[in-house]
Protein backbone atom coordinates (compact mmCIF):
# COMPACT_ATOMS: atom_id res chain seq x y z
CA UNK A 1 0.00 0.00 0.00
CA UNK A 2 2.84 2.27 0.80
CA UNK A 3 5.46 0.93 -0.66
CA UNK A 4 8.65 -1.55 0.36
CA UNK A 5 9.93 -0.94 3.53
CA UNK A 6 13.74 -0.52 2.83
CA UNK A 7 15.24 2.46 4.07
CA UNK A 8 19.09 2.65 4.09
CA UNK A 9 21.46 1.54 6.44
CA UNK A 10 21.99 4.19 8.92
CA UNK A 11 18.46 4.93 9.27
CA UNK A 12 17.68 1.15 10.12
CA UNK A 13 20.14 1.72 12.87
CA UNK A 14 18.11 4.90 14.36
CA UNK A 15 15.13 3.13 14.31
CA UNK A 16 16.58 -0.16 15.92
CA UNK A 17 18.19 2.45 18.86
CA UNK A 18 15.16 3.80 19.20
CA UNK A 19 12.94 1.28 19.82
CA UNK A 20 15.27 -0.16 22.25
CA UNK A 21 15.29 2.93 23.83
CA UNK A 22 11.61 2.86 24.14
CA UNK A 23 11.35 -0.53 24.75
CA UNK A 24 13.50 -0.19 28.10
CA UNK A 25 11.86 2.99 29.78
CA UNK A 26 8.30 1.49 29.00
CA UNK A 27 8.83 -2.00 29.86
CA UNK A 28 11.39 -1.81 32.71
CA UNK A 29 11.28 1.63 34.04
CA UNK A 30 7.69 3.47 33.45
CA UNK A 31 5.14 2.69 36.16
CA UNK A 32 1.59 3.24 34.76
CA UNK A 33 -1.09 5.77 36.39
CA UNK A 34 -4.15 6.46 36.78
CA UNK A 35 -5.05 7.83 33.24
CA UNK A 36 -3.47 4.87 31.44
CA UNK A 37 -5.07 2.20 33.56
CA UNK A 38 -8.46 3.86 34.18
CA UNK A 39 -9.35 2.69 31.20
CA UNK A 40 -8.05 -0.76 30.75
CA UNK A 41 -9.71 -1.77 34.33
CA UNK A 42 -13.23 -0.30 32.23
CA UNK A 43 -12.90 -2.05 29.29
CA UNK A 44 -11.76 -5.40 31.44
CA UNK A 45 -15.10 -5.05 33.34
CA UNK A 46 -17.06 -5.28 30.27
CA UNK A 47 -18.21 -8.29 29.36
CA UNK A 48 -20.09 -7.39 26.06
CA UNK A 49 -19.92 -4.88 23.60
CA UNK A 50 -23.38 -3.43 25.01
CA UNK A 51 -21.50 -3.42 29.06
CA UNK A 52 -19.05 -1.41 26.61
CA UNK A 53 -21.17 1.31 25.13
CA UNK A 54 -22.68 1.70 28.70
CA UNK A 55 -19.55 2.15 30.54
CA UNK A 56 -17.26 4.18 27.95
CA UNK A 57 -18.85 7.44 29.08
CA UNK A 58 -17.06 7.71 32.32
CA UNK A 59 -13.75 8.27 29.50
CA UNK A 60 -14.42 10.59 27.23
CA UNK A 61 -12.39 9.54 24.01
CA UNK A 62 -14.17 8.10 20.29
CA UNK A 63 -15.09 4.54 19.79
CA UNK A 64 -11.59 2.84 18.07
CA UNK A 65 -9.32 3.24 20.94
CA UNK A 66 -12.03 1.88 23.28
CA UNK A 67 -12.71 -0.98 20.96
CA UNK A 68 -9.13 -1.78 20.86
CA UNK A 69 -8.57 -2.21 24.55
CA UNK A 70 -11.66 -4.21 24.83
CA UNK A 71 -10.09 -6.33 22.27
CA UNK A 72 -7.18 -6.60 23.95
CA UNK A 73 -8.81 -7.32 27.72
CA UNK A 74 -10.83 -9.92 25.72
CA UNK A 75 -7.12 -11.60 25.19
CA UNK A 76 -5.11 -10.62 28.81
CA UNK A 77 -6.19 -8.87 31.72
CA UNK A 78 -2.17 -7.47 31.63
CA UNK A 79 -1.38 -4.01 31.14
CA UNK A 80 1.63 -5.38 29.35
CA UNK A 81 -0.64 -5.60 26.11
CA UNK A 82 -1.70 -2.19 25.94
CA UNK A 83 2.12 -1.21 26.33
CA UNK A 84 3.29 -3.35 23.60
CA UNK A 85 0.75 -1.81 21.12
CA UNK A 86 1.83 1.52 22.10
CA UNK A 87 5.13 0.53 21.26
CA UNK A 88 4.38 -0.66 18.17
CA UNK A 89 2.62 2.57 16.95
CA UNK A 90 5.48 4.33 18.40
CA UNK A 91 8.55 2.44 16.71
CA UNK A 92 5.69 2.33 13.44
CA UNK A 93 6.23 5.90 13.18
CA UNK A 94 9.98 6.76 13.69
CA UNK A 95 9.98 4.22 10.53
CA UNK A 96 7.46 6.46 8.58
CA UNK A 97 9.34 9.50 10.03
CA UNK A 98 12.97 8.24 9.17
CA UNK A 99 11.27 7.10 5.52
CA UNK A 100 9.25 9.60 4.68
CA UNK A 101 9.83 12.74 6.65
CA UNK A 102 11.26 15.82 4.52
CA UNK A 103 12.95 17.18 7.44
CA UNK A 104 16.71 16.71 7.37
CA UNK A 105 17.86 13.41 8.50
CA UNK A 106 19.44 15.33 11.80
CA UNK A 107 16.50 16.55 12.15
CA UNK A 108 14.42 13.43 12.31
CA UNK A 109 16.90 12.18 14.40
CA UNK A 110 16.20 14.46 17.41
CA UNK A 111 12.35 14.55 16.36
CA UNK A 112 12.66 10.52 17.76
CA UNK A 113 14.76 12.08 20.56
CA UNK A 114 12.26 14.43 21.35
CA UNK A 115 10.30 14.79 24.62
CA UNK A 116 6.73 13.74 22.91
CA UNK A 117 8.20 10.74 21.37
CA UNK A 118 10.47 9.36 23.43
CA UNK A 119 8.60 10.02 26.89
CA UNK A 120 5.51 11.87 26.78
CA UNK A 121 3.74 9.75 23.87
CA UNK A 122 5.68 6.61 23.91
CA UNK A 123 6.50 5.82 27.44
CA UNK A 124 2.34 6.77 28.37
CA UNK A 125 0.75 4.45 26.61
CA UNK A 126 -2.42 6.33 25.63
CA UNK A 127 -3.82 6.65 22.59
CA UNK A 128 -2.26 9.73 21.40
CA UNK A 129 0.64 7.78 19.62
CA UNK A 130 -1.64 6.03 17.21
CA UNK A 131 -3.57 9.33 16.38
CA UNK A 132 0.23 10.48 15.32
CA UNK A 133 1.04 7.47 13.16
CA UNK A 134 -2.87 7.64 11.49
CA UNK A 135 -1.86 11.81 10.31
CA UNK A 136 1.64 10.61 9.34
CA UNK A 137 0.07 7.54 7.10
CA UNK A 138 -2.40 9.75 5.87
CA UNK A 139 -0.89 12.35 4.42
CA UNK A 140 2.09 9.81 2.91
CA UNK A 141 -1.03 7.80 1.33
CA UNK A 142 -2.39 11.56 -0.36
CA UNK A 143 0.54 11.93 -1.67
CA UNK A 144 1.12 8.67 -2.77
CA UNK A 145 -1.92 9.06 -4.28
CA UNK A 146 -3.28 5.67 -2.69
CA UNK A 147 -6.53 7.46 -2.12
CA UNK A 148 -9.32 4.75 -1.11
CA UNK A 149 -6.65 3.68 1.69
CA UNK A 150 -6.31 7.40 3.02
CA UNK A 151 -10.12 7.59 3.29
CA UNK A 152 -10.16 4.37 5.36
CA UNK A 153 -7.35 5.61 7.39
CA UNK A 154 -8.47 8.97 7.97
CA UNK A 155 -11.75 8.25 9.08
CA UNK A 156 -10.59 5.75 11.56
CA UNK A 157 -7.77 8.22 13.05
CA UNK A 158 -10.77 10.44 13.59
CA UNK A 159 -12.17 8.59 15.60
CA UNK A 160 -8.80 7.93 18.02
CA UNK A 161 -8.88 10.85 20.03
CA UNK A 162 -10.14 14.38 19.29
CA UNK A 163 -6.88 16.30 18.35
CA UNK A 164 -6.34 13.34 15.91
CA UNK A 165 -9.84 14.37 14.41
CA UNK A 166 -9.06 18.06 14.15
CA UNK A 167 -6.04 17.59 12.68
CA UNK A 168 -7.89 14.78 9.75
CA UNK A 169 -10.10 17.46 9.46
CA UNK A 170 -8.01 20.28 8.65
CA UNK A 171 -5.37 18.04 7.01
CA UNK A 172 -8.37 17.01 4.68
CA UNK A 173 -9.50 20.14 3.80
CA UNK A 174 -6.32 21.78 2.63
CA UNK A 175 -6.02 18.34 0.20
CA UNK A 176 -9.34 18.85 -1.14
CA UNK A 177 -8.24 22.64 -1.80
CA UNK A 178 -5.43 21.32 -3.05
CA UNK A 179 -7.65 19.08 -5.64
CA UNK A 180 -6.12 15.96 -3.85
CA UNK A 181 -9.08 14.80 -2.92
CA UNK A 182 -12.65 15.09 -3.74
CA UNK A 183 -15.75 16.07 -2.13
CA UNK A 184 -17.12 12.86 -1.85
CA UNK A 185 -13.96 11.12 -0.09
CA UNK A 186 -14.12 14.29 2.07
CA UNK A 187 -17.31 13.89 3.28
CA UNK A 188 -16.65 10.23 4.00
CA UNK A 189 -13.68 11.77 6.14
CA UNK A 190 -16.14 14.73 7.42
CA UNK A 191 -18.48 11.60 8.42
CA UNK A 192 -16.09 10.19 10.90
CA UNK A 193 -14.82 13.17 11.99
CA UNK A 194 -18.70 14.55 12.71
CA UNK A 195 -19.10 10.61 14.37
CA UNK A 196 -15.66 11.92 16.91
CA UNK A 197 -17.62 15.00 17.27
CA UNK A 198 -20.79 13.85 18.28
CA UNK A 199 -19.80 10.92 20.30
CA UNK A 200 -17.38 13.05 22.51
CA UNK A 201 -19.85 15.42 23.11
CA UNK A 202 -22.82 12.83 23.77
CA UNK A 203 -19.85 11.53 26.25
CA UNK A 204 -19.32 14.45 28.19
CA UNK A 205 -23.04 15.20 28.55
CA UNK A 206 -23.48 12.64 30.47
CA UNK A 207 -19.92 12.38 32.15
CA UNK A 208 -19.77 16.23 33.92
CA UNK A 209 -16.15 15.37 34.78
CA UNK A 210 -14.83 15.11 31.21
CA UNK A 211 -15.08 18.94 30.73
CA UNK A 212 -13.86 21.12 33.40
CA UNK A 213 -14.68 23.92 35.22
CA UNK A 214 -13.53 26.44 32.01
CA UNK A 215 -17.17 25.78 30.67
CA UNK A 216 -18.54 27.42 33.63
CA UNK A 217 -16.27 29.95 34.13
CA UNK A 218 -16.51 33.22 32.33
CA UNK A 219 -13.41 33.61 30.41
CA UNK A 220 -11.40 35.99 31.82
CA UNK A 221 -8.33 38.05 30.22
CA UNK A 222 -5.76 35.83 32.23
CA UNK A 223 -7.28 32.49 31.06
CA UNK A 224 -6.83 34.30 26.77
CA UNK A 225 -3.15 34.87 28.07
CA UNK A 226 -2.61 31.67 30.00
CA UNK A 227 -4.07 29.30 27.22
CA UNK A 228 -2.95 31.33 24.49
CA UNK A 229 0.45 30.69 26.17
CA UNK A 230 0.04 26.83 26.20
CA UNK A 231 1.62 27.34 22.43
CA UNK A 232 5.08 28.28 23.99
CA UNK A 233 4.87 25.25 26.34
CA UNK A 234 3.90 23.01 23.28
CA UNK A 235 7.31 23.99 21.72
CA UNK A 236 9.13 24.38 24.34
CA UNK A 237 8.19 21.91 26.86
CA UNK A 238 10.45 22.69 29.75
CA UNK A 239 9.41 21.64 32.76
CA UNK A 240 10.54 22.50 36.08
CA UNK A 241 14.03 21.03 36.31
CA UNK A 242 14.35 20.99 40.09
CA UNK A 243 11.47 19.22 40.51
CA UNK A 244 10.99 15.24 41.34
CA UNK A 245 7.18 15.88 39.93
CA UNK A 246 8.50 17.71 36.84
CA UNK A 247 5.17 16.07 34.85
CA UNK A 248 3.09 19.09 33.64
CA UNK A 249 4.98 21.69 35.16
CA UNK A 250 6.98 24.55 33.62
CA UNK A 251 10.14 26.58 34.11
CA UNK A 252 8.16 29.57 33.04
CA UNK A 253 5.68 28.98 36.54
CA UNK A 254 8.50 30.77 38.22
CA UNK A 255 8.32 33.95 37.00
CA UNK A 256 6.36 36.17 39.11
CA UNK A 257 2.58 35.65 37.76
CA UNK A 258 1.87 38.69 35.64
CA UNK A 259 5.51 38.27 34.39
CA UNK A 260 4.71 34.76 33.15
CA UNK A 261 1.34 35.45 31.86
CA UNK A 262 2.87 38.30 29.56
CA UNK A 263 5.82 36.54 28.39
CA UNK A 264 4.18 33.13 27.30
CA UNK A 265 1.36 35.15 25.78
CA UNK A 266 4.05 37.27 23.77
CA UNK A 267 6.42 34.13 23.35
CA UNK A 268 3.25 32.16 21.70
CA UNK A 269 2.09 35.39 19.52
CA UNK A 270 5.63 35.39 18.14
CA UNK A 271 5.50 31.57 17.48
CA UNK A 272 2.51 32.14 15.56
CA UNK A 273 3.88 34.79 13.39
CA UNK A 274 7.20 32.94 12.90
CA UNK A 275 4.68 30.55 11.61
CA UNK A 276 2.58 32.57 9.26
CA UNK A 277 5.85 34.04 7.70
CA UNK A 278 7.23 30.55 7.30
CA UNK A 279 4.08 29.04 5.43
CA UNK A 280 3.45 32.85 3.70
CA UNK A 281 4.70 31.70 0.33
CA UNK A 282 2.13 28.69 -0.02
CA UNK A 283 -1.46 30.67 1.02
CA UNK A 284 -3.02 27.11 1.07
CA UNK A 285 -0.69 25.92 3.70
CA UNK A 286 -0.93 28.83 5.87
CA UNK A 287 -4.33 29.45 6.21
CA UNK A 288 -5.42 25.82 6.76
CA UNK A 289 -2.94 25.83 9.07
CA UNK A 290 -3.91 29.17 10.98
CA UNK A 291 -7.38 27.44 10.98
CA UNK A 292 -6.20 24.25 13.10
CA UNK A 293 -4.16 26.78 15.54
CA UNK A 294 -7.53 28.45 16.13
CA UNK A 295 -9.73 25.21 16.34
CA UNK A 296 -6.97 23.91 19.32
CA UNK A 297 -7.19 27.14 20.88
CA UNK A 298 -11.03 27.46 20.85
CA UNK A 299 -11.16 24.11 22.41
CA UNK A 300 -8.27 25.05 25.56
CA UNK A 301 -10.37 27.81 25.90
CA UNK A 302 -13.97 26.90 25.67
CA UNK A 303 -13.88 23.31 26.55
CA UNK A 304 -10.66 22.16 29.11
CA UNK A 305 -7.85 23.20 29.59
CA UNK A 306 -5.58 20.00 28.74
CA UNK A 307 -2.18 19.02 29.61
CA UNK A 308 1.22 18.73 28.03
CA UNK A 309 0.13 15.82 25.62
CA UNK A 310 -2.85 17.80 24.88
CA UNK A 311 -0.98 20.79 23.71
CA UNK A 312 1.68 18.71 22.49
CA UNK A 313 -0.30 18.83 19.44
CA UNK A 314 0.41 22.17 18.38
CA UNK A 315 4.19 21.34 17.30
CA UNK A 316 2.72 17.88 16.27
CA UNK A 317 0.13 20.09 14.14
CA UNK A 318 3.45 22.38 12.46
CA UNK A 319 5.82 19.58 11.66
CA UNK A 320 2.97 17.60 9.56
CA UNK A 321 2.14 20.76 7.39
CA UNK A 322 5.78 21.62 7.10
CA UNK A 323 6.40 18.04 5.86
CA UNK A 324 3.82 19.07 3.33
CA UNK A 325 5.26 23.11 2.50
CA UNK A 326 8.65 20.88 2.30
CA UNK A 327 6.98 18.86 -0.83
CA UNK A 328 6.81 22.12 -2.84
CA UNK A 329 9.88 24.25 -1.29
CA UNK A 330 13.48 23.96 -0.04
CA UNK A 331 15.17 24.29 3.41
CA UNK A 332 15.93 28.09 4.28
CA UNK A 333 18.23 28.68 6.91
CA UNK A 334 16.39 30.79 9.39
CA UNK A 335 13.44 28.16 9.39
CA UNK A 336 15.93 25.72 10.14
CA UNK A 337 17.90 27.05 13.00
CA UNK A 338 14.32 28.31 14.29
CA UNK A 339 12.97 24.86 14.01
CA UNK A 340 16.74 23.44 15.29
CA UNK A 341 16.28 25.35 18.37
CA UNK A 342 12.70 23.85 19.29
CA UNK A 343 14.26 20.67 18.55
CA UNK A 344 17.43 21.12 20.74
CA UNK A 345 15.19 21.57 23.58
CA UNK A 346 13.04 19.22 22.98
CA UNK A 347 15.47 16.74 22.94
CA UNK A 348 17.11 18.06 26.20
CA UNK A 349 13.91 17.96 27.87
CA UNK A 350 13.29 14.34 26.77
CA UNK A 351 16.99 13.12 28.35
CA UNK A 352 16.12 14.59 31.32
CA UNK A 353 12.25 12.81 31.89
CA UNK A 354 14.25 9.40 30.92
CA UNK A 355 16.28 10.49 33.95
CA UNK A 356 13.59 10.90 36.06
CA UNK A 357 12.00 8.46 35.32
CA UNK A 358 14.69 5.86 35.58
CA UNK A 359 15.62 7.66 39.10
CA UNK A 360 12.03 7.67 40.13
CA UNK A 361 8.84 5.70 39.65
CA UNK A 362 6.18 7.75 38.11
CA UNK A 363 3.55 5.93 40.34
CA UNK A 364 4.05 3.89 43.02
CA UNK A 365 0.39 2.07 42.34
CA UNK A 366 2.61 -1.07 40.63
CA UNK A 367 4.69 -1.69 43.72
CA UNK A 368 1.46 -1.52 45.90
CA UNK A 369 -0.33 -4.13 43.66
CA UNK A 370 2.75 -6.24 43.85
CA UNK A 371 2.95 -6.01 47.91
CA UNK A 372 -0.77 -6.76 48.10
CA UNK A 373 -0.17 -9.99 45.80
CA UNK A 374 3.03 -10.83 48.42
CA UNK A 375 1.24 -10.35 51.34
CA UNK A 376 -2.37 -10.84 50.92
CA UNK A 377 -4.86 -13.14 49.28
CA UNK A 378 -5.63 -10.44 46.68
CA UNK A 379 -9.44 -12.87 45.68
CA UNK A 380 -10.50 -12.52 49.22
CA UNK A 381 -9.22 -9.57 51.23
CA UNK A 382 -11.48 -6.15 51.51
CA UNK A 383 -9.53 -3.32 49.45
CA UNK A 384 -11.29 0.08 51.08
CA UNK A 385 -9.56 3.42 49.95
CA UNK A 386 -9.85 6.95 49.31
CA UNK A 387 -9.38 8.93 47.32
CA UNK A 388 -10.85 6.61 44.68
CA UNK A 389 -9.31 7.46 41.49
CA UNK A 390 -5.83 6.65 43.01
CA UNK A 391 -6.98 2.90 43.80
CA UNK A 392 -7.91 2.38 39.83
CA UNK A 393 -4.05 2.38 38.98
CA UNK A 394 -3.53 -0.51 41.77
CA UNK A 395 -6.73 -2.73 40.62
CA UNK A 396 -5.89 -2.67 36.97
CA UNK A 397 -2.36 -4.56 38.09
CA UNK A 398 -3.73 -7.26 40.71
CA UNK A 399 -4.28 -10.08 38.91
CA UNK A 400 -7.92 -9.57 37.16
CA UNK A 401 -10.37 -6.74 37.94
CA UNK A 402 -11.18 -6.94 41.41
CA UNK A 403 -13.20 -4.63 43.33
CA UNK A 404 -12.27 -2.03 45.73
CA UNK A 405 -14.67 -0.20 48.06
CA UNK A 406 -14.80 3.56 47.10
CA UNK A 407 -14.94 5.26 50.49
CA UNK A 408 -15.54 9.03 48.66
CA UNK A 409 -18.75 6.99 46.42
CA UNK A 410 -19.87 4.49 48.98
CA UNK A 411 -19.89 1.59 46.10
CA UNK A 412 -18.15 -1.23 45.53
CA UNK A 413 -16.34 -0.87 41.92
CA UNK A 414 -13.19 -1.73 39.99
CA UNK A 415 -13.19 1.89 37.88
CA UNK A 416 -14.26 5.72 38.69
CA UNK A 417 -17.62 6.75 37.45
CA UNK A 418 -16.97 10.28 37.88
CA UNK A 419 -20.82 11.36 37.40
CA UNK A 420 -21.35 9.78 40.94
CA UNK A 421 -21.78 12.07 44.08
CA UNK A 422 -18.49 11.62 46.35
CA UNK A 423 -18.41 12.08 49.60
CA UNK A 424 -16.25 14.18 52.23
CA UNK A 425 -14.85 12.51 55.45
CA UNK A 426 -15.28 11.04 58.11
CA UNK A 427 -16.57 7.64 56.80
CA UNK A 428 -18.46 5.10 58.87
CA UNK A 429 -16.15 1.84 58.11
CA UNK A 430 -18.34 0.12 60.07
CA UNK A 431 -21.06 -0.37 57.28
CA UNK A 432 -17.97 -2.49 55.19
CA UNK A 433 -17.38 -4.48 57.94
CA UNK A 434 -16.27 -7.83 56.60
CA UNK A 435 -16.92 -11.54 58.08
CA UNK A 436 -13.28 -11.77 58.79
CA UNK A 437 -13.66 -8.17 60.90
CA UNK A 438 -10.63 -7.21 58.74
CA UNK A 439 -9.82 -4.74 56.28
CA UNK A 440 -7.03 -3.03 53.94
CA UNK A 441 -7.23 0.53 54.14
CA UNK A 442 -5.13 2.42 51.70
CA UNK A 443 -4.95 6.09 51.31
CA UNK A 444 -3.76 8.04 48.13
CA UNK A 445 -2.10 11.66 48.76
CA UNK A 446 0.28 14.06 47.87
CA UNK A 447 2.95 12.96 49.94
CA UNK A 448 0.65 12.94 52.35
CA UNK A 449 0.20 16.76 52.93
CA UNK A 450 -2.60 19.44 52.95
CA UNK A 451 -6.06 18.08 52.42
CA UNK A 452 -3.99 14.55 51.72
CA UNK A 453 -3.20 14.06 55.74
CA UNK A 454 -5.36 11.22 56.73
CA UNK A 455 -6.32 10.61 60.24
CA UNK A 456 -7.83 8.01 62.30
CA UNK A 457 -10.75 10.71 62.75
CA UNK A 458 -11.57 10.22 59.09
CA UNK A 459 -13.17 7.09 59.76
CA UNK A 460 -14.91 7.71 63.21
CA UNK A 461 -18.48 8.30 61.47
CA UNK A 462 -19.89 5.28 63.27
CA UNK A 463 -20.07 3.76 66.47
CA UNK A 464 -17.52 1.06 65.63
CA UNK A 465 -14.69 0.20 68.02
CA UNK A 466 -11.27 -0.33 65.63
CA UNK A 467 -7.48 -0.41 65.96
CA UNK A 468 -5.31 0.86 62.48
CA UNK A 469 -2.13 -0.30 61.39
CA UNK A 470 0.38 0.74 59.40
CA UNK A 471 1.68 -1.67 57.25
CA UNK A 472 2.91 -0.02 54.13
CA UNK A 473 4.37 3.29 52.83
CA UNK A 474 4.96 4.26 49.29
CA UNK A 475 6.26 7.89 48.56
CA UNK A 476 8.07 9.05 45.74
CA UNK A 477 6.08 9.00 43.28
CA UNK A 478 6.48 11.68 40.01
CA UNK A 479 2.48 11.75 40.16
CA UNK A 480 2.65 13.16 43.61
CA UNK A 481 -0.69 11.95 44.42
CA UNK A 482 -0.52 7.89 43.83
CA UNK A 483 2.12 7.64 46.94
CA UNK A 484 0.63 5.34 49.33
CA UNK A 485 -0.42 4.87 53.29
CA UNK A 486 -1.39 1.25 53.69
CA UNK A 487 -3.33 0.23 57.27
CA UNK A 488 -4.51 -3.39 58.57
CA UNK A 489 -8.13 -2.25 60.40
CA UNK A 490 -9.17 -4.73 62.68
CA UNK A 491 -12.44 -4.28 64.38
CA UNK A 492 -13.29 -5.48 67.40
CA UNK A 493 -16.18 -7.67 68.52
Amino acid sequence: MIGKLNIDLKKWVVLVIYAITCSIITLIYHEPWRDELQMWVMVGRCDSLQDLIRYRYTESHPIVWHLLLYSLSKITHNFLAVQLLNLTAAVGLGYFILRFSKLKFYQNCMLLASYYLLFEYTALARNYTLGILGLAIFVILVQRNKLLAAVIIAFITANINLFASILIFHLTVYFLWNKKLNWGQFALILIGVVICITDIYVQSYINWHSIDNTTNNPITLDIIFYRTGLILRSWVPIPDIFKMEFWNTSIFSGLPYWIERFFVFGASIAIIALQIRIFWKNKKIMLTFMSAIASMLVIFLFLFGGSQRHWGHFFVLFIVFYNIYLSFNNHERWITYFLNFALTCQVGVGIMALQKEIQHPFSNSGKVAQYIEQNYDASKVKIVGAPGYTLTPIIGQLSGFKEFHNLESGYSESFIDWNKSYKKPPYNLDLIRPENNTILLILGGKNFKSDYEWKKTDFDAGNQSFEMHKVATFKGAIVSDENYELFEVRFKN
